[in-house]
């Protein structure tokens, strides 16, 4: 779970001293209180939670080995992110936790699809992968690059410079595995 968070919303900063994940102040507090109590569970750290501009929740972890297990686990900023291939099929129960975080912190959940971005090609196409061992159809999506990108913490419009990808899952089996 707290894989699949830190590959959509994770960074490490603080000279690799720390982990923080940015969610949306506005996504569902499910999500933040489901991230904190897995930090907790798995670390025996009570997270900090700081509340920035641009309606941003930021989730730290002040930790040097903390930050060291999730970069190795799943190395790359936000453009070249992958999840160690090894550990991501390792069994299946920590597979399903990594659709789950990931699809929490970049998807978003319609009647009819389930669609996630992101700008990492790579990573949609191992989360890709992932859901299809469930037996979940899915596809790719490019959105190209966006033009004049509104920042509301920048207070202007800045040129983003990377293109983003769409993964898309439809129809009964995306919902029955999303919500089980």
């Amino acid at each position: 779970l707290i894989v699949g968070y830190y590959a959509a919303e994770g960074s490490g900063g603080a000279g690799g001293r720390s982990i923080s994940f940015a969610l949306d102040e506005h996504t569902n507090t499910q999500y933040q209180k489901q991230l904190l109590s897995a930090i907790n569970n798995v670390f025996g750290f009570h997270a900090k939670t700081y509340i920035k501009k641009g309606n941003v929740i930021d989730i730290g972890i002040n930790s040097r080995l903390v930050n060291e297990v999730i970069k190795f686990i799943c190395p790359g900023i936000s453009t070249t992110k992958l999840i160690n291939h090894d550990i991501l099929f390792s069994n299946e129960q920590f597979l399903r936790g990594v659709i789950e975080g990931y699809w929490n912190g970049d998807g978003c959940l319609g009647e009819t699809a389930a669609i996630a971005s992101s700008t990492s090609l790579g990573l949609i196409n191992q989360m890709r992968l992932a859901i299809s061992y469930f037996n979940i159809g899915s596809s790719i999506g490019f959105k190209g690059i966006p033009k004049n990108n509104y920042q509301p913490h920048h207070k202007k419009k800045i040129q983003a410079k990377s293109p983003s990808y769409t993964l898309v899952m439809q129809g009964k089996q995306y919902r029955n595995f999303l919500f089980e």
